[in-house]
């Protein structure tokens, strides 16, 4: 860690490459060198700031100074972008107004700076405190919790449990004990039992992660990253290796969050929504203080994420009905309230919501899209407040930029289009969920 602010500064000043130096030109990086002038800007960074500030801010600033000299090909709205973003980290050295951030990366994080992605996740879903001074240490303390779960829930080791027993059991007691841990025995607490439930949770939940966006094959790669780290598995197929794949970090995460939560549990699907971030942690190897707990983090923001969602992965108390059904009743009802006349013109050719609403609200697009377009469009969704309801009017949104082509087509022609949507901008889809949800939430709540 590094604890002085102007031997940092001299430091980045050094010729020493950026943070974001793969989002730069490196031919043209020798030339700005000799001519940059943001080491005045770099040591006026309060110290109150923490290291990961520290690190995102300086690059901030470069990547600004390369925008506007023109030597970095930007959008214009782009270092409008940057500029506000500094502004918020460095109006309270202390403190960051995590609203701020959220409502700064409605639109989507600039592709000019998608390496602050990871810091911006963290903080739509309320992983990082508004305490910059607690950082540090509640990444330490995030990862001893996941590996107190690895232990309790993988291991078997509870605290509770371990260690010799305070009064020792009797012969009759004895003999019951060994009756419960016979390899036969459908005792729930038998540890016989246990351990084939716990195999076959594992071996349901690999299945689906092994198949996690076949598209890139970058899920069943090997993790080089953190080798150090060695988190057990229940693998089958698992080799005598340093390292293991990416979709074992996703069998870990999710089997764990399925023993933790087990009125949820785990259902199909919830790989696809975990794989996102994942994904961004796990690829953010410009910044080792994040990187090195990239699963840990994946875990505790998928927690959270889950928190806000489960409904549509649970039955609704009193009901047989599975949250995502009620769902399902509400988006009709939102499509026929919005555009009736796409609402109607489905019905009439028997194209129901459900083909394609289910996937669509379940997994949260992050099927229906390349998982970079699927990065931009999350940064809208993450930093929503009412994630939930807002992912249904992304959902309108799509319908309403395919509209002419729906309003014209065939079943099969209707089916086929809306299951084809990666040449879609998502861009787009931002701004026309926006719209709608400010037309038809914030305008009628303001009315009330």
């Amino acid at each position: 860690m590094i604890n002085n602010p102007k031997k940092y500064s001299l430091t980045l000043n050094n010729n020493t490459k950026p943070l974001f130096n793969d989002d730069v030109d490196l031919e043209e990086e020798c030339k700005i060198e000799n001519t940059r002038s943001s080491s005045q800007s770099v040591s006026m960074i309060p110290p109150q700031i923490t290291e990961v500030s520290k690190l995102y801010i300086t690059d901030l600033q470069y990547i600004l100074e390369k925008a506007k000299n023109g030597h970095l090909l930007a959008k214009p709205k782009d270092p409008e972008f940057i500029e506000k973003f500094i502004k918020i980290f460095e109006e309270k050295p202390a403190f960051l107004k995590t609203t701020k951030i959220k409502s700064l990366c409605y639109d989507g994080i600039p592709d000019i700076c998608k390496r602050i992605r990871p810091l911006c996740w963290r903080i739509f879903l309320d992983y990082l405190s508004e305490d910059k001074s607690q950082w540090s240490s509640l990444e330490e303390n995030n990862k001893r919790q996941y590996e107190e779960y690895i232990n309790i829930y993988l291991l078997g080791k509870n605290k509770m449990t371990s260690g010799s027993e305070k009064n020792p059991l009797n012969s009759q007691e004895i003999e019951f004990k060994k009756c419960q841990d016979h390899p036969l025995s459908k005792a729930k607490n038998s540890t016989w039992n246990t351990f084939f439930s716990d195999q076959s949770l594992w071996d349901e939940i690999e299945k689906d992660t092994k198949r996690t966006r076949k598209e890139i094959n970058f899920f069943t790669l090997e993790n080089t990253k953190n080798l150090e780290l060695k988190y057990p598995s229940l693998s089958k197929n698992k080799k005598e290796s340093k390292s293991e794949c990416h979709y074992e970090a996703l069998t870990r995460i999710l089997f764990i969050f399925a023993k933790k939560n087990p009125k949820i549990g785990y259902a199909q699907g919830m790989n696809e929504i975990l794989a996102p971030i994942y994904f961004c942690f796990i690829n953010d190897d410009k910044n080792s203080i994040f990187s090195e707990n990239a699963e840990a983090d994946s875990f505790i923001c998928f927690s959270q994420l889950m928190g806000e969602i489960q409904e549509s992965f649970v039955k609704i108390q009193d009901s047989n009905k599975i949250g995502l059904e009620i769902r399902m009743k509400n988006f009709n009802e939102l499509l026929k309230k919005i555009d009736s006349r796409v609402y109607e013109y489905l019905k009439k050719k028997g194209v129901s919501v459900q083909l394609f609403g289910f996937q669509w609200l379940l997994l949260l697009l992050s099927q229906e899209f390349l998982i970079d377009d699927v990065l931009k469009l999350w940064d809208s969704l993450l930093s929503h407040e009412n994630k939930k309801e807002y992912v249904d009017y992304l959902c309108i949104a799509i319908l309403y930029i395919l509209r002419e082509d729906i309003l014209k087509g065939e079943y099969s022609d209707i089916i086929l289009t809306l299951q084809n949507l990666k040449t879609m901008d998502v861009r787009l889809i931002q701004e026309k969920g926006k719209s709608l949800y400010s037309e038809y939430v914030l305008c009628s709540e303001n009315n009330k």
